[in-house]
């Protein structure tokens, strides 16, 4: 699957949001940062701003309280963050 194209100016690699989670949003497994990113777009009028897809389809929303930071761990160099 691919994963993000640097061309792309949706996203940011090696970029992710702390904290993580928005308030009543956690994890959940997305097929693409695009399905990641229309999860946000959905949840905007509830204050998503930001979200961040992982390697192995794992997605976060934030709101745009958030931080951004350099991600780390498992998968952090292959993961990409962006905008709603």
């Amino acid at each position: 699957a691919q994963i993000w194209q640097p061309q792309d100016p949706c996203v940011i690699p090696g970029i992710t949001y702390h904290p993580p989670n928005m308030p009543g949003q956690g994890r959940s497994i997305e097929a693409t940062w695009q399905a990641c990113q229309m999860r946000c777009q959905r949840l905007q009028p509830q204050g998503c701003a930001h979200f961040s897809f992982w390697p192995d389809g794992g997605c976060h929303l934030s709101d745009s309280g958030a931080v951004e930071t350099l991600a780390w761990g498992t998968g952090a160099d292959k993961m990409v963050s962006g905008p709603v």
